[in-house]
């Protein structure tokens, strides 16, 4: 299921703000379709393939018992119908049934939950960005079995520029909207190729609207971004990473957050490497050790 998660850790980038905001609520913020940084990936829609009309055909064949697919309003025995008598034009009703499960995806985007993490806590990009030009931080999740987290289902995105394919046989010949969401979930794991440097891995989790989830309360800005406060086990926070760039005031300020409130947890000092152009770890606080802040 979780395609290899590196040590069945995540790292999630914050600027400051976003990191003290974290660790003080203990809960994540998670994204609806509208809140997604990339417009490109954010509405992308499936390639639907198929093996010609005659698999169309043996497709709406299994479905003549149960011929009225209620939630997309396709009257598959008016199609047999056709297709003995005919009059039905295929190209149309291929076209027509293409748009009717596109159409189903768009009512269910919107339900949709997303928080999106990476397995690479060196990415020099993502600290300059998303961590706010290295004076954010990293939070490193674990424990998602154990805390029952949306998390442990978490997959990895992956990076192409062709549309995801999906079966359009299987689409009609599904029983519910199980294909649907099967559907939906590929095209939330697929991001075009430039993004590839992120490693990016995202957790899905489809609402149903009638569902109530405990959640915390969001300002004005967040709703308006499409976000959603979700509480998390606190046991998932296992390391921070503080930037090289962060303030010796905020370095104290989160490393007494941590012991507060996290106090099994390591905390780490980003710094340039010596030897090569990346990022090494000073720790600070381990399981074995606690070493003073440097200043």
């Amino acid at each position: 299921i979780r395609e290899h998660m590196s040590d069945h850790y995540l790292y999630k980038y914050y600027d400051y703000e976003g990191l003290k905001a974290t660790l003080e609520t203990g809960a994540r913020l998670w994204s609806y379709c509208i809140g997604l940084n990339e417009p490109i990936c954010r509405d992308i829609k499936p390639k639907w393939e198929f093996g010609g009309f005659q698999e169309i055909m043996v497709a709406c064949v299994r479905k003549q018992y149960n011929p009225m697919d209620k939630a997309l309003g396709i009257d598959y025995q008016k199609f047999l119908d056709k297709m003995t008598d005919g009059t039905l034009k295929l190209e149309k009703f291929v076209s027509d049934l293409k748009d009717a499960f596109n159409a189903e995806i768009e009512t269910m985007r919107p339900h949709m939950l997303v928080c999106c993490f990476t397995d690479n806590k060196h990415n020099l990009p993502m600290w300059s960005g998303y961590a706010d030009n290295h004076t954010g931080g990293v939070i490193k999740f674990s424990n998602f079995d154990k805390t029952n987290s949306p998390l442990a289902y978490a997959r990895k995105v992956h990076y192409q520029n062709d549309r995801p394919k999906c079966k359009l046989t299987r689409a009609i010949e599904a029983k519910d909207d199980s294909y649907m969401l099967e559907v939906l979930h590929k095209l939330f794991l697929t991001k075009a190729s430039d993004w590839q440097h992120e490693d990016e891995w995202r957790a899905l989790w489809h609402e149903i609207p009638a569902e109530t989830t405990e959640a915390v309360a969001l300002d004005a800005e967040q709703l308006a971004q499409g976000r959603k406060l979700l509480p998390f086990a606190g046991e998932e926070v296992t390391a921070v990473y503080l930037g090289a760039e962060m303030p010796a005031a905020h370095r104290e300020e989160i490393t007494e957050l941590m012991n507060r409130q996290y106090s099994w947890a390591e905390i780490y000092q980003a710094r340039p490497d010596d030897k090569e152009l990346t990022l090494d770890f000073d720790c600070l606080k381990s399981w074995q050790h606690e070493l003073p802040l440097n200043k």
